[in-house]
Formats: structure tokens, sequence, C-alpha cells
């Protein structure tokens, strides 16, 4: 679901997607990377109930009876980076070598730039605890990106 915004970015995203899946081979855990469109905003969402508005409004072209619960907003708009690295990076059971593990590391922050770049400067930042229509048992962190006039949402799972 990666952002249909610009084709080149998609193409880009996706090319370092697949390195870190490739960094992170042998472990038997995916981790998912993906990215709800880029959409305008009219307006700066200040307070939960805006931010909680913001989110569902990304997700209902996805799945419209999903259902946002809530909105949790970071001290810091860039914790989201330390996030995607950390997600990547991420070393289950000890199956990655201390190398893999770096290379995905370093994989996620040019992801992370990638998206930046893309998105631009990323003011607002929460995690939003949403529950999709077709419930699964996958473990995922969605995190909502703001910046002034267009937002998204920043998808971190885990499947085996």
């Amino acid at each position: 679901m990666v952002s249909p915004v610009a084709g080149s970015f998609s193409e880009e995203f996706a090319a370092v997607v697949r390195r870190i899946h490739a960094a992170r081979a042998g472990t038997g855990f995916i981790a998912h990377i993906d990215m709800y469109p880029i959409v305008p905003v009219d307006r700066f969402p200040a307070g939960a109930p805006a931010m909680k508005a913001c989110a569902a409004r990304l997700y209902r072209e996805w799945d419209p009876r999903g259902k946002v619960t809530g909105v949790t907003s970071t001290d810091r708009a860039d914790r989201w980076r330390r996030a995607l690295i950390d997600h990547v990076s991420t070393n289950p059971f000890d199956h990655l070598s201390a190398r893999s593990c770096a290379e995905a590391a370093q994989l996620g922050g040019v992801l992370a730039d990638l998206i930046a770049a893309e998105l631009g400067d990323v003011r607002s930042a929460a995690i939003v605890d949403y529950h999709p229509s077709k419930w699964y048992a996958a473990k995922w962190t969605d995190w909502l990106l703001v910046t002034a006039g267009r937002a998204t949402i920043l998808h971190l799972g885990w499947d085996s």
C-alpha cells in the first residue's frame, strides 16, 4: 500500500524495503514496512480528537469499516525515525549477525530519509491504535505522520 503520490518514490521505497528483507534473511520474521497514501490536510490537526480524525480519514480509503480507537502523540516528532530503524534491525531469537543488524539499521535510516524527503518535515507523530475490520494475528505499530499540509500512516508490522 505504498503511496501513489510519486512513481519514483514508490519504486525507491520498494527497493529499499527489498534490501531490508534481504539483510534480514534467515530470521523467520518478516518486517513489514508500508505507507498509506499521502493525503492533503486542510488544517494541522492539533490535539487528540483532531489527530484521531486525521488517522481515521487515512484508513477509511483502505478499510472503511476499521476503527481508530486511539492516538498517542509523542513528545518528539522524530520518534517515528527511531521506531523504523529499531523495527528493521530487531534481532528476534538472535538469528541475525551483528553485521546483518547493522546493515538493516543503516537501510532503515535510508528509508526514513526517503520518507522525509517525500513527505516533508514531520511536525507531529503519533502511534495509532487501529482495529481493522478483518482482524488477524500479526503484531504491528502504525504511526501517523503529519507535516504542514500533508499526512500519512507508516505501518511497521511483523509476520512469520
